[in-house]
This record gives C-alpha cells, structure tokens and sequence, in this order.
C-alpha cells in the first residue's frame, strides 16, 4: 500500500497564493488622501468595500445607470 507525501502546509498555501491570489497594492498620500484614509479607517472591511465600490462602478457603466440606491447584490464580506 502507497503512503501519501506529507503536505508541507507552508508550500500548499504559497503554491495556492500564486496560482490563485492577486495583489494590488494602493499608495495614498497622507496629505492629499487624509480625507480618504480617514474614510477608509471607519471601514470594518476595508477589501470588501473597496471590492463593492469596483463593483458599483462596473455595474453603472455596463447599464449607463446610477446603482446608487440599488446596490450592487455584493456584501461587504467578500
């Protein structure tokens, strides 16, 4: 009977975040963005309000409408 390798959990989840996960990285000037890092500073998820706002936008230019009121049918939790 074969025995399975041993998973190094480490090079899993390295492999993973590299075929899988993208990053993105934002530089805001604490000067200039104050308004918006102060903003964001409220936010209890950060990426995920980002994620729905990008969303919100690709929604409104693929209908020409403003979705504003109606949402954008994502959580904050993604």
């Amino acid at each position: 009977m074969r025995m399975k390798t041993p998973i190094n959990k480490y090079e899993y989840d390295r492999q993973y975040a590299k075929d899988k996960m993208q990053q993105v990285k934002l530089t805001l000037n604490k000067s200039t963005d104050g308004d918006l890092l102060a903003w964001l500073e409220k936010q209890p998820n950060k990426q995920g309000y980002i994620k729905a706002l990008i969303r919100k936008d690709i929604l409104e230019h693929e209908t020409g409408e403003n979705v504003s009121q109606k949402g954008t049918g994502h959580t904050q939790s993604d």
